[in-house]
């Protein structure tokens, strides 16, 4: 995915908390991705996973992160229709 139109970039990864995406959609009018996720850690010093399964959003530069909803069953895919909110 390229924001800046030049070359390929990272948007989201790892890192960042992400682990499985099986939906995301795009609104361009309010520059924003929706996307869904979905994983797992087991933290240090703990003997049990952490699971989480939620839809999230985040601007397009990056900012402004935020968890829509929580512990949804298994999140697949997302719709957006932008023209009535």
């Amino acid at each position: 995915m390229s924001l800046n139109d030049l070359e390929p970039e990272v948007f989201l990864n790892r890192s960042h908390g992400v682990s499985i995406v099986d939906g995301m959609t795009l609104d361009h009018v309010n520059r924003r991705l929706f996307f869904t996720n979905m994983g797992g850690i087991t933290p240090p010093h703990h003997d049990q996973p952490v699971y989480w399964s939620r839809i999230e959003s985040i601007g397009l530069d990056r900012g402004d992160r935020y968890t829509l909803v929580y512990d949804v069953d298994k999140p697949r895919g997302l719709t957006l229709d932008i023209h009535h909110g």
